[in-house]
């Protein structure tokens, strides 16, 4: 994930971000799920099973695969709206206080976007699913910027502020490089580092709009 965003960042250094470089972080991702994808089938069927094995004894024999898919997407949905609702909302009050555009994106719409990620990581984590919390955050980050900016700069380029190159870009990939030393003290973030990376956040936030 750091190697992608330090890519994001040498791509918008020239204050765009164009059509070869959305297509570089295409083809990126594209090697990417294939390399997932090849690396997931040399799984064997007997660690998978023995991994579901909890989640197999616990489920609900009585609902079908239907009402599961059901279940799943509406979910899906009922969080997008909701992220949707607040975010536009928010955008609108910010619009009418003044603050840069820039920032309501840093701030307001990060954390709106990112509340259906908060949602199914802490259902991940309350049930003990550690990797599918890690997986959802760095899925999310790559395909941010693979797929997401990638796609969109190959339809149009996209203009870079230049206080975005010489303040905020440096800052993500310093919270990027962060996780790093975090993560290999035991494997695994503490509560302790948990709430050092949150107030960490809330700093920048200040920051930026004191």
């Amino acid at each position: 994930m750091l190697g992608v965003m330090v890519l994001f960042y040498v791509c918008a250094l020239d204050g765009v971000i164009g059509a070869v470089d959305g297509a570089i972080m295409v083809l990126l991702l594209l090697g990417l799920g294939i390399y997932v994808f090849y690396d997931a089938r040399r799984t064997t069927t007997a660690t998978i099973l023995e991994s579901m094995e909890g989640e197999l004894e616990t489920a609900d024999p009585e609902m079908t695969a239907l009402a599961k898919g059901v279940y799943v997407f509406g979910g899906m949905g009922g969080l997008a709206l909701g992220a949707h609702l607040m975010v536009d909302n928010a955008v609108a009050i910010a619009d009418l206080m003044g603050i840069d555009h820039v920032v309501i994106g840093l701030t307001v719409v990060a954390i709106g976007t990112s509340l259906p990620e908060l949602a199914a990581s802490m259902v991940g984590a309350l049930k003990e699913e550690a990797e599918m919390t890690i997986g959802n955050v760095l899925g999310s980050n790559l395909l941010n910027v693979l797929f997401v900016v990638g796609t969109l700069s190959i339809a149009e380029p996209i203009p870079v502020d230049p206080e975005t190159i010489r303040l905020h870009f440096p800052v993500m990939l310093a919270f990027c490089a962060l996780l790093v030393p975090l993560t290999w003290t035991k494997y695994e973030i503490s509560r302790i580092e948990g709430g050092f990376m949150v107030a960490t956040f809330i700093g920048y936030m200040v920051f930026l709009y004191v």
